[in-house]
Order: C-alpha cells, then sequence, then structure tokens
C-alpha cells in the first residue's frame, strides 16, 4: 500500500475535477486561478526542503507546483512585482486583496495611500462649493465605500484614515 503525499492527492482532486469538466462539456482556465500551500517549517531541525519557502515564519507559504492540463498554475507570491506593492504577497478573490500571511496592512496602507490621491485630485481640480462636494460624494466616498465593503477594517482605521 503506497501513500500519496497532501500535494498529491490534492493534484489527484484537481485531476478528476478536469475530468468532470471535460465530460461536462466545459474546461479549466488556468490563467485564472492561483495556487498556495503553508507548510511548518521547524527552525530546530534542517530538514530536507523540496520546496522554496516566502517568509521566515514558522508557517510559511511555498509554491505547491500544481497544474490544470499540465499547465502551471501560478503562485500566489509574485517575485517579478514589487515587494511592496499588494501584487507581490496578495491575491484578489471577488474584489478583496487577501495576503499571503492574513495581515491587512499593505491594504490598509494602499486605502490610505489612494485616499490621499483622490483628495488632492479633487482639490487640484479648481472647482468649489456644490461642484467639489458633488465630486466628494460622487468620486471620493464612492471609490473608499468599497474598500469598508469588501474587507473588514476596524472603526479605529477609518477614524484615523480622516484624519489624513
Amino acid at each position: 500500500m503506497t501513500f500519496l503525499s497532501a500535494l498529491q492527492r490534492l493534484q489527484l482532486s484537481i485531476d478528476a475535477l478536469v475530468r468532470f469538466l471535460l465530460w461536462a462539456h466545459m474546461q479549466a482556465n488556468p490563467k485564472k486561478c492561483s495556487s498556495f500551500a503553508s507548510k511548518k517549517f521547524d527552525p530546530r531541525f534542517i530538514p530536507k526542503i523540496d520546496y522554496e519557502r516566502y517568509g521566515s515564519t514558522v508557517y510559511c507559504p511555498y509554491d505547491p507546483q500544481l497544474s490544470i492540463n499540465g499547465e502551471k498554475l501560478k503562485f500566489i507570491v509574485n517575485t517579478a512585482a514589487d515587494p511592496n506593492s499588494l501584487h507581490f504577497d496578495h491575491f484578489k478573490e471577488l474584489g478583496r486583496w487577501i495576503s499571503v500571511d492574513l495581515s491587512e496592512t499593505k491594504v490598509k496602507s494602499e486605502i490610505q495611500r489612494k485616499l490621499t490621491e483622490d483628495m488632492e485630485i479633487v482639490e487640484r481640480c479648481g472647482v468649489n462649493g456644490l461642484c467639489k462636494l458633488f465630486l466628494y460624494e460622487h468620486f471620493v466616498v464612492r471609490r473608499l465605500s468599497w474598500f469598508f465593503l469588501d474587507h473588514d477594517l476596524c472603526l479605529s482605521f477609518a477614524k484615523t484614515s480622516t484624519s489624513l
């Protein structure tokens, strides 16, 4: 009796899903898929590591090397992107940015950056009075409200962001 690793079982599940999709006259789109795996790397032991780890925590992500129909799935960590950007270690699911380490630090700084940028655009546009109020209501608030709808941000963050 042979035992399969968790990644081998996961690849078998993906292959079964692909067979089902073919049976249903559908197909998977690997370009829209991302893979993510996290593993406990115990610092007390120096085991043979088969995967390149991203991070220095005990539980850190690694590329599981999964594929659909022979096409490799992209890994959530994009080493080609700027390490300070959201595209480096985040992926987007239904409009919500999710980090590899599940923190929202970069998302919060991105929200603050976009809010500051939007406020400066309105200030530089040269209108005042009711026209400026219209821009705040229909441009700035609308873009900002999406982040608060999509992310579980705390009230203290909203209060500190308004003091910009």
